[in-house]
């Protein structure tokens, strides 16, 4: 008996290290599916798809298990950017639906004042298994002794990539400040007009858990918002329009259109109701003591609405 229980025993042991080194092999596959690189598009590549997908052949591309970004190749130009080395398209690798029209350099809030690339290499492809790097470098558009250096690491399993720029001062010139920020154009960006409101709600929530945020002028005519209070996660904004004079003329026309309405109710009673006097039957002073006043507080209550 004793030994048929520590064959038992045995065979248990066996069957649960066997179960652990199974569960350990898949953990670490799943460890090692996270993976990213970068390479030069060639024309058969599937890149991002979209109305505003604009990567090409030859643009370098940054990939991994989560995202897809396009960076411009040199001479490839763009609507707001003066030149390549710009990310240009961005999104999930699973739909591969372009949600972006470009990101470049915005220097010393200038508009239009950035860094002119005259060079792209992709600095580590991430082939051995750590993050794919590229490496933007150029001038100011400016200032021709300010040279700029743009680095786009993208990390195995991330779905943000981080751009890293460094701006030296290779003149005589000193400079008492000057700002080194980052301008995006979204696909979807609207003109900046009065009238535009902004509500933010946690990605998945209901209406009725959104707060207001006000919406400002950005780089002289479009639309954005200040997000730098808002913490860390995903969000649905939703926009909508509403000007001063749209409510107002709105309201105009419900009043003018309850106004017509009433007149042509009056007209209308006139006509197959009459007046109250002698020679009114029996149904016309029913219809004037019972239903107009009920038709007359419908009316009041369509105007409080």
């Amino acid at each position: 008996m004793g030994e048929f229980t520590w064959h038992k025993l045995a065979r248990a042991v066996i069957a649960l290290l066997f179960v652990t080194l199974m569960w350990s092999a898949a953990y670490a596959g799943a460890v090692e599916a996270a993976w990213a690189r970068a390479y030069r598009a060639a024309p058969s590549d599937t890149l991002l798809a979209g109305p505003n997908a604009d990567g090409e052949a030859d643009d370098v591309v940054l990939e991994n298990d989560r995202i897809v970004v396009v960076i411009s190749d040199i001479g490839h130009s763009m609507p707001y950017s003066l030149g390549g080395g710009n990310i240009i398209d961005a999104g999930m690798r699973a739909g591969r639906l372009d949600a972006l029209t470009e990101v470049y350099t915005y220097f010393d809030d200038v508009w239009r004042r950035q860094a002119v690339y005259d060079a792209i290499e992709i600095v580590d492809s991430g082939t051995g298994g750590g993050s794919a790097v590229v490496r933007a470098s150029g001038l100011d558009s400016k200032d021709p002794y300010l040279s700029a250096v743009t680095h786009y690491t993208l990390e195995p399993g991330a779905d943000y990539v981080t751009i890293s720029t460094t701006v030296v001062n290779n003149g005589s010139s000193t400079f008492d400040a000057f700002e080194l920020g980052d301008a995006f154009a979204w696909s979807d960006c609207e003109t900046y007009a009065p009238g535009w409101r902004a509500f933010i709600r946690p990605l998945g929530a209901d209406e009725d858990e959104e707060e207001q945020i006000t919406v400002h002028r950005v780089l002289d005519n479009l639309q954005g918002m200040d997000l730098r209070d808002v913490p860390a996660g995903h969000y649905t904004i939703r926009m909508v329009y509403s000007p001063t004079s749209f409510q107002v003329g709105l309201f105009g026309s419900i009043i003018s259109a309850a106004l017509t309405v009433f007149l042509f109710g009056v007209w209308w009673w006139r006509l197959t109701v009459g007046t109250n006097d002698d020679q009114s039957s029996t149904v016309s002073r029913v219809a004037r003591n019972s239903v107009a006043p009920i038709i007359l507080n419908l009316f009041n209550r369509g105007i409080d609405m």
